[in-house]
């Protein structure tokens, strides 16, 4: 996948790495290389939607919270920037009580 990610990175200037874990898988893989620039997590959001749906992948994404780099982001998705080189995982959106 590195490779993938360098070449992503000197063709269009621009990488990140989005993991589905469990929650969606493509082809055999759970993750995916953007190699167009998104400016925030709800860009990503419907980013994601669209590469998805091209597979014949529906997603609602809904039940789905972001973890960018080890930090899990809980609501204001789109006041949150998505930078060149991030690392982003899906994860099952879960409630306590």
């Amino acid at each position: 996948m590195a490779l993938f990610r360098q070449l992503a990175n000197v063709t269009t200037g621009f990488e990140i790495l989005v993991n589905f874990s469990s929650i969606i898988e493509i082809s055999g893989e759970n993750s995916v290389i953007i190699d167009q620039p998104v400016y925030n997590l709800s860009e990503l959001r419907d980013k994601i939607t669209a590469i998805l749906s091209k597979k014949g992948i529906t997603f609602d994404g809904t039940m789905t919270n972001f973890v960018v780099n080890g930090n899990m982001i809980a609501g204001n998705e789109s006041e949150y920037p998505i930078k060149n080189h991030d690392e982003i995982s899906l994860i099952t959106a879960f409630a306590g009580g």
